[in-house]
């Protein structure tokens, strides 16, 4: 099978494109900087590199199977807003449009977005595919202009949209800050149990790739996450025993959150580097639960999780250690 993926030297996108290789599948990795393969570059005698990005195609080949479009932004400052939505919304449509313009129609278009649609939810009520969306950020607001992309198009491109929670794993920078914290003897909360909803990486791939082989009717939803739901504080705990260290609860009063974000957005403008912590990001960080149900995906996909919590922080805290990053 030909598969063209988009944000294949990223953190999900590398593992992605390493287990299609154990399919055997024949790879098209859409790549802005060739000279900079970041986690690709390992196997890139093993996968066809195409220099561009979501508004300069290069020439792709016509007869691709599937099309995994993972490309977007996670984070930017406040004064760079609008990068959410050149990149998650226009971009997609970009895409979209080079697509059908140039008659390439994939057996299934499979476009990867976040919890952050639905927004947050209680622990007692997680989310659902079907719920409402409800976005109370910009990045979440630019993943949904990206959904309505995809399923405006659904007549045209046999899709399906895969919704993620907080995703862990090897070469994941987002959740490290918090994983250097344990190792230093403690972890932050804002003073409230909070819930999430997780999924280790290998999972997520063999989750999306599941929803690429499944016969289903165009324009499909589903959350790939762990059954199992968890508290921060169960996060780092956990975390904590792999390392076999011995952490304190540090309580950071809310008030005091954005005087840090503020700090975090000057060094970001700066520095000219995205960071996790920012206005926008922070009304995400402040809930009390960001959970989702999977049942759909074991349904109809058969996906089940084979990484618990425990073994999927080993292998990731493993990797990290191999790396000088932990």
């Amino acid at each position: 099978m030909k598969v063209f993926i988009t944000g294949g030297t990223g953190f999900i996108g590398s593992h992605l494109i390493e287990y299609l290789i154990s399919k055997e599948a024949e790879i098209y990795a859409l790549v802005r900087n060739p000279s900079n393969l970041r986690w690709l570059t390992p196997i890139k005698d093993k996968i066809h590199i195409l220099k561009g990005d979501l508004f300069n195609f290069p020439e792709i080949p016509r007869d691709i199977d599937f099309i995994f479009h993972l490309a977007g932004i996670t984070k930017s400052s406040s004064t760079r807003i609008k990068n959410y939505y050149l990149i998650n919304h226009i971009g997609t449509a970009n895409l979209l449009n080079f697509l059908e313009s140039t008659k390439i129609f994939p057996k299934k278009f499979i476009y990867l977005s976040s919890l952050s649609v639905t927004g947050p939810s209680r622990p007692e009520s997680p989310n659902k595919e079907d719920d409402p969306p409800n976005p109370i950020s910009h990045y979440g607001r630019s993943k949904l202009l990206g959904e309505k992309e995809v399923l405006s198009r659904k007549n045209k491109f046999q899709s399906v949209i895969i919704r993620t929670p907080g995703i862990y794993g090897p070469r994941d920078k987002d959740f490290l800050s918090g994983l250097k914290s344990v190792k230093k003897g403690f972890f932050i909360s804002f003073g409230k149990k909070v819930w999430l909803s997780l999924c280790y990486v290998k999972d997520l791939v063999e989750g999306m790739f599941l929803a690429s082989q499944t016969t289903m009717k165009s324009g499909e939803i589903f959350n790939i996450a762990d059954s199992k739901i968890y508290t921060w504080e169960e996060f780092c705990l956990t975390a904590a025993e792999i390392m076999n260290v011995k952490v304190k609860k540090i309580i950071i009063p809310v008030s005091l959150v954005y005087p840090i974000c503020f700090i975090s957005e000057i060094f970001s403008i700066l520095s000219k580097q995205d960071l996790i912590l920012n206005f926008d990001r922070i009304k995400e960080l402040k809930q009390e639960s960001w959970v989702c149900m999977s049942e759909k995906a074991k349904k109809y996909l058969k996906f089940k999780a084979r990484y618990s919590l425990k073994e999927g922080l080993k292998e990731t805290i493993s990797w990290y250690r191999e790396q000088k990053w932990l």
